[in-house]
C-alpha cells in the first residue's frame, strides 16, 4: 500500500505514527467502525505535531466516510 503519510521529518516519528493509524483503520479490528473511531480520537490527541498533515487528512476523510 502506498501511503500519503510521508513527510520530511528527521526521525520519521510523525510518519510512523501515521502509518500505525492507517494500519489500524485498514485492519478493522473489533466492531464495524470501531477502529476508525479510535484512529480519529488518536488524530485529535496527536494533532498538531504528532502526525503529518496528509495522515490527518486521510484519517479525517475515513471517519467522515464511516459516519
Amino acid at each position: 500500500m502506498v501511503s500519503k503519510c510521508q513527510g520530511n521529518y528527521p526521525q520519521q516519528r510523525d510518519e510512523a505514527a501515521g502509518e500505525t493509524l492507517l494500519e489500524l483503520i485498514n485492519a478493522e479490528p473489533g466492531e464495524k467502525g470501531e477502529a476508525v473511531v479510535l484512529a480519529g480520537e488518536a488524530v485529535v490527541d496527536t494533532w498538531p505535531g504528532g502526525i503529518t498533515l496528509s495522515c490527518k487528512t486521510e484519517a479525517v476523510q475515513t471517519v467522515q466516510e464511516t459516519m
